[in-house]
């Protein structure tokens, strides 16, 4: 009895030992390895404090991590080949492979254009047919500038479903934001690819157009070129309500030295809000 006792108590050491090495795990990052930072920054119990430290982590971080953490990208693969949809123990584990996918993307996109370099793995990533990787490569690779921006208009051609699916709406949020004028360079693409689309992708990918233009517009609103601030404040209120982006600027030239600007960016104003 005591042997089995013994041999139960060192069995279980040995699975504790396992299990903290496997939590312990990836490059290390201000002390910790990556694997706690993930943790830290997903985790519910997580205080403010401990996810401004991970978020710090992650910036700090060099390009020695990459490979780690896109190989957590992709760790719900192992989880859904090894276990069973209707065991409760599987189910968490499969929760758990979520929040670290979702973490390592964070924190690759916490990490700024170091990550370029990974491009060529986040192209790789786009033909997988784990839509969780392909969503997080696509929203990685739409903070990394045209480059990564190219890669993600020729995936609207791709054969891959999943990519097919996930890179509209990807570019429709980037466009909102101020890495819409990377779009610019690829319209012609983007128009061409609009007609192999489904309708709501279409949708998607049309609104990136718009809102990549409507972003340049309003860059040039800051133009010393008089008639270029007018040109663009006229084509702005032409866009109408699709331009709501730029109301913050615009209200700015009301204050315009040029009595032309002024009008163009009234105008523009009532035109956006839907006023006569």
């Amino acid at each position: 009895m005591k042997t089995f006792f013994f041999l139960l108590v060192a069995h279980l050491t040995a699975t504790c030992a396992a299990a903290q090495k496997v939590k312990e795990s990836g490059p290390v990052v201000n002390g910790r390895p990556m694997s706690y930072w993930l943790r830290t920054w997903v985790e519910k119990t997580t205080n403010v404090s401990q996810r401004i430290e991970a978020t710090k982590a992650f910036k700090q971080a060099g390009t020695n991590v990459i490979p780690y953490l896109l190989d957590q990208l992709t760790v719900g693969d192992a989880v859904s080949a090894r276990t069973d949809p209707s065991d409760p123990n599987s189910v968490e584990e499969r929760k758990q492979a979520l929040e670290q996918t979702i973490a390592a993307e964070a924190a690759l996109r916490y990490m700024g254009s170091c990550v370029t370099s990974a491009i060529p793995e986040l192209t790789k990533l786009m033909a997988s047919t784990n839509s969780g990787a392909v969503v997080a490569a696509a929203e990685i690779l739409s903070d990394l500038g045209p480059a990564g921006v190219r890669v993600l208009v020729r995936g609207l051609t791709n054969t891959n479903h999943e990519a097919r699916q996930a890179i509209p709406g990807v570019l429709r949020h980037m466009a909102t934001r101020n890495a819409g004028t990377n779009l610019l360079a690829e319209l012609p693409a983007l128009f061409n690819a609009l007609d192999t689309l489904p309708m709501d992708a279409a949708f998607d990918c049309t609104d990136a157009i718009v809102q990549s233009v409507v972003a340049e517009f309003i860059r040039r609103l800051d133009s010393t070129n008089s008639s270029t601030r007018y040109i663009s404040a006229k084509t702005l209120g032409q866009l109408g309500t699709s331009a709501q982006s730029a109301i913050p600027d615009l209200e700015k030239l009301r204050n315009d030295p040029d009595q032309d600007v002024r009008n163009a960016a009234d105008w523009a104003l009532r035109r956006i809000r839907r006023n006569p």
